[in-house]
């Protein structure tokens, strides 16, 4: 009995391996090498794309998310991860996400590190702060629609850099990230002087600054060196609450968790702080519901939200098996008999859109719906002239064009 079921598994087998098999590769994200001219040298990093991103206008621009250092490269992955879902659910805007390496001056341990009293200088940080000004922010933006929000994120060692450029710089990121970092945070770009102590500073001589910062700790961290550790976050918190709303800064200790392992926790927790619910995931029938105009009332939302984040803010054209979404409300609307929301709604979302065809044909069916069918008919005509028949819509444009004659 052994051998006959050998003998039928190794038969599957090499029936299976002579079948040829399809194997594709699906793009992940991207390595660039840039040449810097400020810093004589070139520059690499990894450089990830929201799903959206080839599918809308170019009227749309992406936040970026920079995170620094070795900790950077290895945990990309996991940060992708991360803002790709809460990206696609509206819990936070669809960003670009790149690693970054960043020069840091001398910095001075004041005992954070009991075997050593200085980290080297690495690099140039006002060369490399001007690296990112002159040149790899507008290169991103020129290439990737990136735009000027932008959060950086620094754990444990690699929160160096992004401490020092606050100090050096404040405005230079929107946001700041930091894991595993109070211990960085008792250190300095001098003796006996910390970040916390030089934060209160920049604070002092800059009102209009309008950051949001977290820091968050594993418990078994703050366990390991709890009473260094707990001081400098209650230091840390007394300078935010002198000069910053209570909604803009967060420290926590992340329960139940070590060093590394508290990541995807302390992102999630970040992100609901930088972009909270309430404000990210409206539920499209509701902005609708009772309203003249259904397009205006969604619209209001996002100009609002745009002018709290300082920049132009779209709603999502589509979103998986979900109502809130332009393609999706416009649907809605077409069922519920709101004909001319429809058309509106489906009008806007075709100018977002890379590709205005799915958009362009629910125009279509609003006009035919509100007995403008000659108008119907000359649009349609026009969208066929560039249709090609292997175009997914082909099919949905002949049923339409039959439909109106």
């Amino acid at each position: 009995m052994k051998a006959f079921i050998l003998v039928v598994v190794l038969s599957l087998h090499l029936e299976l391996s002579a079948k040829e098999v399809d194997i594709q590769q699906i793009p992940y994200a991207s390595k660039v090498v840039f040449n810097s001219e400020m810093l004589d040298v070139n520059v690499s990093f990894m450089i990830y794309l929201p799903k959206s991103f080839h599918k809308t206008s170019k009227l749309y621009t992406y936040p970026v998310i920079f995170i620094n250092g070795s900790h950077g490269e290895q945990f990309f992955h996991s940060l992708t991860g991360v803002t790709n879902h809460l990206g696609k659910l509206d819990r936070m805007p669809e960003s670009i996400v790149v690693t970054l390496n960043g020069d840091t001056p001398d910095i001075f341990t004041n005992g954070m590190w009991l075997n050593r009293e200085k980290i080297d200088e690495y690099g140039d940080i006002k060369r490399y702060i001007q690296f990112l000004e002159r040149e790899l922010f507008p290169y991103l933006e020129s290439e990737y629609r990136a735009n000027s929000h932008r959060t950086i994120i620094g754990v444990s060692g690699s929160s160096l850099f992004p401490l020092a450029s606050y100090i050096e710089k404040p405005n230079l990121f929107s946001n700041h990230i930091y894991l595993a970092s109070h211990d960085m945070i008792g250190m300095g770009l001098e003796a006996n002087k910390r970040f916390i102590d030089d934060f209160d500073k920049v604070f002092n001589s800059n009102s209009h600054l309008s950051s949001k910062f977290y820091f968050g700790i594993a418990s078994r961290d703050m366990e390991r060196r709890g009473d260094v550790f707990s001081k400098n976050a209650s230091d840390l918190s007394v300078v935010f609450k002198k000069h910053l709303d209570k909604d803009d800064f967060k420290i926590e200790t992340l329960s139940n968790e070590d060093h590394y392992n508290a990541l995807i926790k302390a992102l999630l927790s970040a992100f609901e702080l930088l972009y909270p619910k309430q404000d990210w995931a409206p539920n499209y029938r509701d902005l609708v519901a009772d309203s003249d105009d259904a397009l205006k009332s969604i619209q209001k939302h996002y100009d609002d939200l745009s002018d709290s984040y300082g920049y132009t803010i779209f709603p999502k054209i589509e979103r998986w098996n979900s109502p809130n979404s332009l393609s999706a409300i416009s649907r809605i609307l077409y069922r519920d008999k709101k004909y001319q929301d429809a058309f509106n709604v489906a009008e806007y979302w075709s100018t977002l859109a890379a590709d205005p065809t799915p958009a362009k044909l629910r125009m279509i069916d609003a006009l035919s719906s509100m007995d403008r069918k000659k108008t119907a008919a000359s649009n349609l005509a026009i969208i066929l002239e560039e249709l090609d028949e292997s175009s997914p819509y082909y099919e949905r444009a002949m049923t339409l064009k039959q439909q109106l004659q």
